[in-house]
């Protein structure tokens, strides 16, 4: 081997480790020698175009020339003045030298994605589209193919075939940083944020030097500063107005449901507190490291919605006089209202959505970048931490959900015992009536009798579903407790 091919072939091995200066000076016997000239000039280019030469462009451009000049009919010289084209904004001719290399190499994957990238400038996404399937068909197997093709679907606003064909290509190369890079921001565009972060940190991770780690830290930090700020007014605190119509609602149906739900209501603050003081440990941590890496972190979240479930007027009940002494009884056994205790448990298991949603979000932030260590100098693990906050509103959805349950369960009860005490008490009072004007007094007492015993058997009715109901708010407490 002469020393025009080793000085070509040390170039090439500089320019592999981006040490492009070194590559440059390593040229020069390869560019003296016909035999290796075309390849040492194409390979100037490129290392003008990422050094730190001045006008790196507009050198480069000569450069390629040069090698045309050489060799017209070389694929890979078209390809490269092509991309300096692009780059200097003379888009019509960057996609005539694009199309030039393309026809020259035509099954050749580096000059089939330069032409889409031309196409996609030149506002053809379609045949950039058509052209990134060849370089697919092409050589099924080259990443750079993949990230050609989902360039081309996002230029078609396609973002599911773009998704597809980003992670297609990560299978072939999960380190590849431009495929990861892309991915990121398809996701962050269409609002899966945490997925993006996650990307990001990816990114970070290939290539510490790229810039996207503080990038990446800054936005987990704003995504679980925002879901903190939400979880903060969703579900409600216990003092909000809303909360308190709770044990309103269920006291005129059933004081000894309401105490239990009062009881559990009061140990979800204990778990809410618990919550919030890891956010605020998770979010020192995050916060502290994305500031030591250069991060801008957002300090005020823009504010969101409280949704209130209890902001719509509902009917009273209507309060008929009744003559309960019919019944042998001095008021009305069952009061309340069903639609009181279904609207309570409407609010609880409205709570426990908001509390399964944003659960959701903290366990997502508990999974992403787990492969960097985020920890204060006390030793506490951001990850850890979020762990354990998922496993706590885990366990207040559990409650919040169960509690709405058994109050709904209660409900379907009430009502049905309430139903049957109202026929019971028209059935009394017919017998009744027909005291007045029949000798078979005997029989139609009986007939009250009977009512009497019918009206009996819904309260017992109302007691039994009444202790259920109370069982089961309390097992909801003691799992509460239990966690």
């Amino acid at each position: 081997m002469n020393n025009a091919k080793k000085a070509l072939i040390m170039a090439r091995n500089y320019a592999e480790l981006g040490r492009w200066k070194e590559a440059l000076d390593a040229l020069a016997p390869a560019l003296a020698s016909e035999e290796t000239a075309h390849d040492a000039l194409c390979l100037r280019a490129v290392c003008l175009l990422n050094g730190d030469s001045v006008f790196p462009q507009r050198r480069a451009l000569e450069t390629v020339e040069s090698a045309l000049g050489l060799d017209p009919y070389s694929a890979q010289a078209h390809c490269l003045r092509a991309h300096i084209l692009l780059w200097l904004g003379r888009t019509g001719a960057a996609l005539r030298a694009a199309t030039e290399a393309a026809r020259l190499d035509p099954d050749g994957v580096p000059t089939l994605t330069m032409l889409s990238r031309c196409q996609i400038k030149a506002c053809r996404a379609d045949d950039a589209w058509r052209t990134a399937q060849a370089a697919v068909e092409a050589d099924p197997h080259d990443p750079a193919a993949y990230l050609a093709l989902a360039q081309a679907a996002r230029a078609r606003r396609d973002s599911q075939e773009a998704e597809r064909a980003y992670r297609a290509g990560l299978r072939l190369d999960p380190h590849h940083e431009d495929l990861v890079l892309g991915l990121a921001d398809l996701l962050y565009v269409d609002r899966r944020q945490w997925e993006a972060a996650e990307a990001y940190l990816a990114a970070a991770r290939i290539n510490p030097r790229s810039g996207t780690l503080p990038k990446a830290l800054g936005e987990v930090w704003l995504l679980l500063r925002t879901s903190r700020e939400g979880w903060q007014r969703n579900p409600r605190p216990m003092d909000a107005p809303q909360v308190e119509r709770i044990g309103e609602l269920l006291a005129a149906s059933s004081p000894r449901i309401e105490a239990a739900v009062r009881e559990l209501l009061a140990a979800t603050v204990e778990v809410r507190i618990e919550v919030d003081e890891a956010l605020e440990q998770a979010l020192s941590i995050l916060g502290t490291l994305a500031k030591s890496v250069g991060a801008h972190l957002f300090d005020h979240p823009a504010p969101g919605a409280l949704m209130p479930a209890f902001d719509h007027p509902m009917p009273e009940p209507i309060r008929l006089e009744k003559d309960w002494h019919i019944l042998g009884m001095k008021a009305d056994p069952l009061p309340g209202a069903s639609y009181h205790v279904n609207l309570a448990a409407a609010g609880l298991r409205y709570d426990a959505e908001r509390t399964a949603e944003y659960g959701e979000q903290f366990g997502t932030a508990a999974t992403t970048g787990t492969d960097l260590l985020l920890e204060d100098g006390d030793g506490r693990n951001f990850h850890e931490i979020l762990r354990v906050v998922h496993a706590r509103t885990t366990r207040l959805d559990a409650a919040y959900r169960a509690c709405a349950d058994a109050l709904s369960a209660f409900s379907g009860r009430l009502e049905a015992a309430q139903d049957q005490v109202g026929a019971a008490l028209r059935w009394a009072k017919d017998a009744v009536s027909q005291l007045e004007y029949t000798q078979e007094k005997e029989a139609w007492e009986e007939e009250r009798h009977q009512a009497i015993d019918a009206a009996n058997d819904a309260v017992a009715w109302y007691e039994e579903a009444e202790d259920r109901c109370v069982q089961a708010v309390r097992e909801a407490l003691r799992q509460l407790r239990a966690g």
